[in-house]
This record gives C-alpha cells, structure tokens and sequence, in this order.
C-alpha cells in the first residue's frame, strides 16, 4: 500500500517508507537495508526527506554500470572496492563494488586508497 504523499515505489520500498515515516527528517540518520527492498527511486525519496540510506544491490540490474570483473579485484589489496556515481532526479546515489558485498548508498564513501 502506498504511503500518503510519497509516490507508489512497489510492495517492498512502500514498506521501508511506511516504517521511515517516524525517522526525523534532515537528522542525520541512516536506514540500512538489504536488496530486497533497495530500488534507486526509494533512495531518492529517502534522501529528498532528508533520510540517508545503505543497502545491499545486485548491481547486474542496473544497465550501463560497468565495474572491475572480481577475478581481476582479487589482484588489489584487500578490502578494494569501487565507487560510481548514478544521478536520478538530480539526486546523486552511488554505488560500491566489493569481493565480497554490493552497495548502494546516498552518501560518499571514504575511499582508503586515496589517503
């Protein structure tokens, strides 16, 4: 069921925004969920309320995002990862490649190899 005001994002991400409905708004909060419930729509909504959010994705569904294969990353030190930004709606999400975890996240990684 869609939640007042917000728009109709499908049974999964309908949930997460009925139960962020009680998170303050522009707080400095983070929601985590996993791919179940993650949809690019649903993170830029999140952060338009002023909610930042970190899930887990399977990155083969979204088209034109290419990263690094995994045989090439298990040549890099561990914990490697690589970060890409998409831009919807003016809003810009990224999106984190991992050995191990993919990522989807309204907000900026710290990226140790620049350090």
């Amino acid at each position: 069921m869609p939640v007042p005001n917000l728009p109709d994002l499908g049974a999964s991400s309908n949930f997460i925004l009925r139960v962020t409905q009680m998170i303050p708004e522009n707080k400095n909060f983070l929601v985590y969920f996993d791919n179940w419930f993650v949809s690019p729509r649903l993170f830029v909504t999140l952060v338009k309320k002023g909610v930042e959010a970190l899930g887990t994705v399977k990155l083969n569904r979204f088209r034109g995002l290419t990263f690094t294969a995994d045989t090439e990353m298990t040549d890099k030190w561990r914990g490697t990862f690589e970060e890409k930004e998409i831009s919807l709606d003016g809003i810009d999400i990224r999106a984190a490649k991992g050995l191990i975890i993919d990522l989807l996240l309204s907000f900026q990684l710290l990226n140790l190899q620049n350090l």
